[in-house]
């Protein structure tokens, strides 16, 4: 769905996406395309806009990414959250290429028996949710994990956002938990967290 942010916006479908591809994370390019992590049949679809209130185009950007999950756009590249079937979690780059078509992904970080959900840019680096752990994790190229908050600060934390004015500031995250289905938890359902960083 789209809707023009006025003061009395209206939000309507733009697209029609299959359920059982399990549509997850979303992120933009540069040129304005949408690009959304297929869960379940392991793809990146990418829309192209006729308008801001119409898709012109739906196409499969990437293949064979094991459960595609959050993915984010930084600085001609997509980072992209996925996790193999020895349930080893990782986070992958993803090039841009300067036609338009998917690169070869190299894998910047993983953690065994978790599952690493949404990131965001953050710094030089990245900022990760761990699912299964209840943590963000602080990443970059250099360091690597140099950081991440105590086990169990979040509740399944599955989507993160960067805070901007008028209402937060850009030390203050955003951070949204799900909790899990299994566990029965007086915290179950979702939860919207403000986290500020140090």
């Amino acid at each position: 769905i789209a809707g023009e942010l006025d003061a009395d916006p209206v939000f309507r479908p733009i697209a029609q996406l299959t359920a059982a591809s399990g549509p997850n994370g979303m992120t933009l390019d540069p040129q304005g395309r949408i690009y959304i992590t297929y869960s379940l049949t392991h793809q990146i679809a990418r829309l192209t806009l006729a308008s801001p209130l119409a898709v012109d185009k739906t196409e499969v950007w990437a293949e064979g990414l094991l459960l595609a999950n959050g993915i984010k756009y930084v600085d001609g590249a997509m980072y992209v959250t996925v996790m193999d079937l020895s349930l080893v979690s990782r986070v992958l780059r993803v090039p841009l290429r300067s036609d338009g078509t998917a690169g070869t992904p190299k894998a910047l970080y993983a953690r065994a028996l978790t599952l690493l959900d949404d990131l965001i840019p953050f710094q030089d680096g990245l900022i990760i949710t761990d699912f299964l752990n209840g943590t963000l994790i602080f990443w970059d190229a250099s360091r690597g994990a140099y950081a991440e908050t105590p086990k169990g600060t979040f509740y399944g934390p599955t989507s993160l956002a960067q805070g901007r004015p008028p209402l937060f500031n850009e030390r203050q995250l955003i951070v949204g938990e799900k909790g899990m289905y299994t566990v029965r938890d007086e915290r179950d359902g979702d939860l919207l967290s403000l986290y500020q960083l140090p």
